[in-house]
């Protein structure tokens, strides 16, 4: 017996439904038929109070049947319902399913205004006694980000009280919390408590803010004041640049365009973010493309808006791997500096150097290394042989792995040791930024992930040109191979001298001229077909290429970059008090996860977290905050962050989550 809601309870045998209602008999209904299933449906559900799903459960079938019936009965009365058949179930299915998406979304965009119009309170505006917070580390990022780069006014002079979205967006990150899926398995008013509000917002909730942000597109411009906020203030150095592009896989529906994964080996849907970090691992500058990207354009482009900061006389050195290499990229970054690995070298001419042309030993992160620069610059030609560039070429030689890889640059001002220290960032061992982050962070994950918008770049590679291009291909080889036997094939002949009519040479020389023609009709074709169309006259008006929306992965990403950068920051501040270089990072990683307790008063937020159990590790974490405190982080409505490390509050004083005292 299967209870259906309203204390109803049903019984199926077979066809045999009997529905009992506070356990005595109801009726008894035979379903074999459709029409009476339909209307037993409705009278179980408008009339008696069932619940739909279990209704379902009841009578074996789909929830979606049971709806699509009600829909059917609301939409077209007892006619409709009783004739469906007739009218064409799996359309009709589909209509109603077109028509209750429409009402979802409309009931959503209504929510949504009502709740943003709404006054939500100042975030840490509040006064309360202490409360326990597992997340009370991660205001320890707090700090440095409204210190060093005012956080909230950043965000809320532009998207105003949702502000929330991004405070949350850092926390997030902050705790690993990889997707706002898995906001519904936080605590939510632990988690509300470190970024100022009474609790965290549900992930519907959430995705609505975040619709609504996302309408605004200010992703681009923000990021640009990003780059340009953190050299005028000093928080990056733009003298060395790396670059790296990182694929990020599609995985909807829509037709965009493909780039090359490396994690995968093989060419997929998907975008490309283009990062540059400094010297010192900090996140400079970041832009998302479609497909594989262009990583020489945006080398070229960060090189023209440094100097346009800091002026002609300045240049940064720009380090990229092998995907930046060309000879018309060097050319073109003629006016800039920069250094990457050399393609298509010599091993052998670099293996017979001999070992007294390189330098001394010099150790990098622990590897023992030898470098030498050709004393002539080489010349470089492109593949037309119109363009050419000299460069120099600086040879390391890894001790351990006895490997000599050449990296090129058309920098003049520096020496050959530091542009080989400088290269070694982007290798092995001293790979520095991009393979921390992607350990940190997950780079592949996209807020919300939409392809609606029309790409400009809607070419693409000609069916007919690349089948054309393959029939040649079949056809030149044919001929080879019938150059091939009729050299070895003898002419036959007839008792009378005469050469033989249909002799195995007579059908060679006849396939060959056949081929020949078949080449030169192929040939003629080619040159009336266009190598590359658009994907709408590729595919007869059915496809188009897509633009993968970036502006909510933009904006996280952005808060990302922040949080990166702060983590560098409080790193550099945890070793003034633990010099264990091999445990600091993990250090960190612990102070931040450790629960504590906050209170906030009219001016001071107190932060106290639970002392940890090594008294190496307590002791660095007391100095930490205190020097935290020496900072003297202060939130946008001027109350000031102090951190301390001890033992559970008063327990008198001490509030269960989400209470706020006026």
């Amino acid at each position: 017996m299967i209870p259906l809601g309203n204390n109803l309870a049903a019984e199926r045998d077979h066809n045999q439904v009997t529905v009992y209602k506070f356990g005595g008999l109801l009726k008894r209904v035979d379903i074999s038929k459709a029409v009476n299933r339909r209307l037993f449906i409705v009278e179980l559900v408008n009339d008696l109070g069932a619940h739909p799903s279990k209704v379902a459960q009841a009578l074996q079938i789909s929830r979606q049947s049971v709806y699509n019936n009600l829909d059917s009965y609301k939409q077209y009365g007892l006619g409709g319902l009783l004739h469906s058949q007739k009218r064409g179930v799996g359309n009709k299915a589909r209509l109603h399913e077109q028509r209750r998406k429409l009402a979802r979304q409309a009931a959503i965009d209504k929510q949504t205004v009502l709740q943003l119009a709404a006054e939500p309170p100042e975030n840490f505006a509040q006064a309360h006694d202490w409360q326990r917070s597992r997340y009370a580390g991660g205001l320890i990022f707090s700090a440095i980000l409204e210190k060093d780069w005012h956080f909230m006014p950043f965000f809320a002079s532009v998207y105003g009280k949702l502000v929330n979205v991004f405070l949350l967006f850092a926390q997030m990150l902050v705790h690993n919390i990889e997707s706002i899926e898995q906001l519904k398995a936080v605590k939510i008013q632990e988690l509300g408590l470190v970024c100022g509000l009474r609790h965290t917002p549900s992930p519907t909730t959430f995705s609505k803010w975040l619709k609504v942000v996302v309408r605004k597109a200010q992703a681009v411009a923000l990021i640009k004041q990003f780059f340009l906020n953190q050299i005028a203030a000093g928080l990056v150095s733009c003298y060395l640049l790396y670059a790296d592009g990182h694929f990020i896989p599609y995985t909807g529906k829509e037709k965009v365009h493909k780039g090359y994964s490396t994690q995968r080996r093989l060419a997929m849907p998907g975008q490309t973010n283009i990062v540059f970090h400094d010297a010192t691992g900090r996140i400079v500058y970041f832009q998302l493309e479609e497909g594989s990207g262009d990583l020489s354009q945006a080398i070229e482009d960060i090189s023209a808006e440094v100097r346009n900061h800091f002026g002609e006389s300045f240049s940064p050195l720009v380090i990229s791997d092998r995907g930046s290499w060309g000879v018309e990229h060097f050319h073109r970054m003629s006016q800039y500096r920069l250094l990457t690995w050399e393609k298509h070298t010599d091993e052998a001419e670099i293996g017979a150097l001999p070992a007294d042309l390189f330098s001394e030993p010099l150790t990098v992160n622990q590897q023992r290394y030898r470098f030498y620069e050709f004393p002539a610059k080489q010349t470089y030609w492109d593949t037309d042989k119109t363009v050419s560039v000299e460069l120099r070429r600086i040879v390391i030689w890894n001790l351990g792995t006895d490997r000599r890889p050449v990296c090129v640059s058309n920098d003049t001002l520096e020496d050959t040791i530091f542009l080989g220290q400088a290269m070694l960032g982007r290798w092995g061992n001293s790979e520095n930024g991009f393979k921390y982050i992607a350990q940190r962070f997950n780079p592949h994950y996209i807020p919300l992930l939409q392809a609606a918008q029309e790409s400009e770049q809607q070419e693409t590679a000609n069916p007919v040109f690349k089948e054309l291009t393959g029939q040649k291909q079949k056809v030149k080889k044919r001929l080879q191979s019938n150059a091939n036997q009729l050299a070895v094939t003898e002419e036959s002949y007839n008792k009378d001298g005469t050469p033989r009519f249909n002799s195995k040479r007579q059908r060679l020389l006849k396939e060959r001229t056949k081929l020949k023609g078949e080449l030169e009709a192929i040939g003629r074709q080619l040159q009336t077909t266009p190598e590359r169309v658009t994907l709408a006259e590729a595919t007869q008006g059915r496809e188009s290429f897509k633009v993968i929306d970036s502006e909510a992965k933009n904006l996280f990403d952005l808060v990302q970059a922040m949080v990166w950068n702060a983590r560098r920051t409080l790193i550099d501040l945890l070793r003034n008090h633990y010099h264990d270089e091999r445990d600091v990072v993990n250090l960190l990683d612990h102070i931040t996860a450790c629960q504590g307790w906050i209170k906030s008063s009219s001016q001071v937020i107190y932060v106290r977290l639970e002392p940890m159990d090594l008294p190496r590790y307590r002791s660095a974490q007391k100095e930490f905050c205190d020097s935290l405190n020496n900072l003297k982080p202060r939130l946008p409505n001027g109350k000031i962050l102090k951190f301390s490390v001890g033992s559970v509050p008063n327990q008198q004083s001490v509030q269960k989550s989400g209470t706020i005292l006026s």
